[in-house]
């Protein structure tokens, strides 16, 4: 793999961590429309876990990749209409 430089580091390690905060708490606080099954978050819940495990192996590049990929499931749910989230 090749070397990052240092700030791409400190940047990615940044966002990482500010997205995984914000989509922790998304993750908490939205509803699931009457009739449909709770697993259908399971995928951005198991990126969620995927991020931290980048993370404790201080890989920010996969990690940040996880977060990201959690939140394309989180807002493609709540445009379609399944997720419902709190303002």
């Amino acid at each position: 793999m090749e070397v990052i430089r240092m700030d791409t580091e400190m940047e990615l390690k940044k966002e990482t961590q500010k997205w995984l905060e914000r989509i922790e708490k998304e993750l908490g606080k939205g509803t699931l429309k009457d009739g449909t099954k709770e697993d259908i978050l399971r995928n951005a819940r198991n990126y969620v876990k995927d991020c931290r495990y980048f993370i404790d192996k201080k890989d920010w590049v996969r990690a940040f990749e996880a977060v990201v990929y959690a939140w394309g499931i989180i807002d493609t749910l709540k445009r379609i209409g399944i997720v419902e989230a709190e303002e």
